[in-house]
């Protein structure tokens, strides 16, 4: 007659083994995955069935510690109230889960704010996550974290990541083509810093077409707010702008709607320009021409690195690239 066992009290696998007539190691390696072929599939059968009427549970602290996993993975991106990166971080959630990792988010507005970057950067530490999906981190250290990572677009190259930055400068050289066809010739950068990363493509593009991009066009806005000030100073200029390139459709919607307030006809005075191709910019009036970026092949890009570099944090790092899309729509 086989033994009772108190339900109040967590099965672990010496009942298991007590049930079954085997060694603790046999259940061990019978409910492993990676080490269930070690047993005959007469015994791996009865144990399995053994820990499924015991409602056997495995103790995952313990296999955390065992393993010196625990299954957790840090993401560190700008504030979701960009829809792009709300989108980006749903994905990631999905994704992890799907798994069997959980994700632990740290956010930032202000990437000026290091030092609340670094702190965000210690408590991940602390967690011992086992790796980091983050985006441009100037002036964090997380080489020294020794924690595996892999970024979204600009990253030393001593990091994995997964970028458009290569592949944008095509984009806008056809982009602009279109416009001087429209007889634009003034065309204003809005970006966080327009004169590195993706607004960098941008001033090469329109050197490359003759069109040297004069000081007053460079404008400094990373928050909606700023690019509503930015585009005041700009109408205020005794030669406004024909075009405005925004680095995110965020800004760019921030822009245009201050604009259409000042009295401008979007496009016939002034065309507008973003980038992300987030769901919001079809429906702005009139809708935004854009740069859409596929989510999904830039999620799946990153976690494919990360788990690559989880596997072997010695591994080469590798900088994949993902083409964005041209959506001309009506702003232009």
């Amino acid at each position: 007659m086989k033994k009772k066992i108190n339900k109040m009290k967590k099965v672990t696998i010496i009942e298991i083994a007590k049930e079954c007539g085997v060694s603790k190691t046999t259940v061990g390696d019978a409910l492993n995955p990676n080490k269930s072929f070690r047993v005959s599939e007469k015994t791996r059968d009865k144990i399995v069935a053994a820990a499924k009427r015991l409602e056997y549970v495995p103790n995952q602290p313990a296999k955390m510690l065992r393993s010196k996993k625990t299954n957790v993975i840090g993401v560190m991106l700008p504030d979701p109230s960009n829809s792009f990166y709300g989108e980006i971080i749903l994905k990631l959630q999905k994704k992890l889960t799907g798994c069997g990792y959980t994700a632990f988010f740290v956010f930032w507005n202000d990437l000026d704010d290091v030092e609340a970057m670094n702190k965000a950067l210690r408590s991940l530490s602390a967690l011992r996550v086992d790796g980091i999906v983050t985006a441009e981190l100037p002036g964090v250290h997380l080489k020294k974290s020794n924690i595996p990572v892999v970024f979204w677009q600009n990253a030393p190259d001593i990091f994995d990541s997964v970028s458009n930055l290569d592949s944008i400068k095509t984009g806008y050289q056809e982009l602009i083509k279109k416009l001087m066809e429209k007889s634009c010739r003034k065309f204003a950068i809005l970006s966080p810093n327009p004169r590195e990363g993706r607004s960098a493509q941008v001033f090469e593009s329109l050197k490359d077409a003759g069109l040297e991009p004069v000081a007053e066009y460079l404008e400094v806005a990373s928050t909606q707010a700023t690019a509503q000030e930015a585009m005041k100073r700009l109408l205020k200029l005794k030669t406004p702008p024909d075009v405005i390139l925004a680095n995110n459709d965020m800004l760019a919607m921030s822009a245009m709607a201050e604009a259409i307030r000042s009295g401008i006809k979007v496009p016939d005075e002034m065309k507008f320009v973003g980038f992300d191709g987030t769901k919001e910019a079809e429906f702005t009036y009139p809708a935004l021409t854009t740069f859409k970026v596929d989510v999904d092949d830039v999620v799946d890009k990153l976690l494919e690195l990360l788990f690559r570099r989880i596997k072997d944090n010695n591994a080469t790092p590798l900088k994949v690239p993902t083409e964005p899309e041209l959506i001309i729509r009506n702003s232009t």
